[in-house]
């Protein structure tokens, strides 16, 4: 089952593109900072969540299988940033070694930069991000989906693979807005 995290606060704003607050007093565009470029401090990071789609994928009893737990379809597109592996209970050996589809086709052409979680890592989880994911571009009505290539020995319970997507954000510039009249109206004028 997939589960469309970015649901939960549907309809909220935070920007407008006429917005003339979508800048700071240094001119930078507020998607730099908030995606960490001239991060000024972490409240960013609760903004940073309007500009992911997380599609959310696990299974009880993890086996093998093309396209487990379903399909997500992306909303808005954009490019996976990370894909994050973890497990309930670990399995007696082995790994869990995932692989990421976009429309049928996966994400990591170099198959050995795929996702994988050995039986015995400390903390049960682990993420692969950046350049290792070669094909990560989604676009809005794409299709996610998840194989489980590999299983952890014995008896693993509750797999749980992450797969974040940055939103595409569209960048404006501050030169585009034009300020005129009394009272002040803003107009956007590319």
């Amino acid at each position: 089952m997939a589960i469309i995290w970015d649901e939960i606060l549907t309809g909220y704003k935070f920007f407008e593109s006429t917005d003339v607050y979508r800048y700071d007093v240094d001119n930078r565009p507020l998607e730099q900072m908030i995606f960490g470029q001239h991060a000024i401090n972490d409240e960013f990071e609760d903004v940073k969540s309007k500009f992911e789609e997380c599609a959310t994928f696990f299974m009880e009893t993890p086996a093998t299988g093309t396209s487990i737990c379903g399909k997500f379809v992306s909303k808005d597109g954009g490019v996976i940033d990370r894909v994050v592996v973890s497990h309930g209970t670990a399995g007696a050996s082995g790994k869990h070694l995932v692989d990421v589809n976009i429309n049928g086709t996966t994400a990591f052409t170099t198959q050995a930069n795929r996702p994988l979680l050995d039986f015995d890592d400390a903390d049960g989880v682990s993420e692969v991000s950046g350049a290792t994911i070669e094909n990560n571009t989604v676009a809005a009505g794409d299709i996610i989906s998840v194989d489980l290539d590999e299983v952890q020995t014995g008896s693993p319970v509750w797999v749980r693979i992450d797969v974040f997507i940055v939103k595409t954000v569209i960048s404006r510039d501050v030169a585009d807005y034009i300020l005129s009249g009394s009272p002040l109206a803003v107009t956007y004028a590319p």
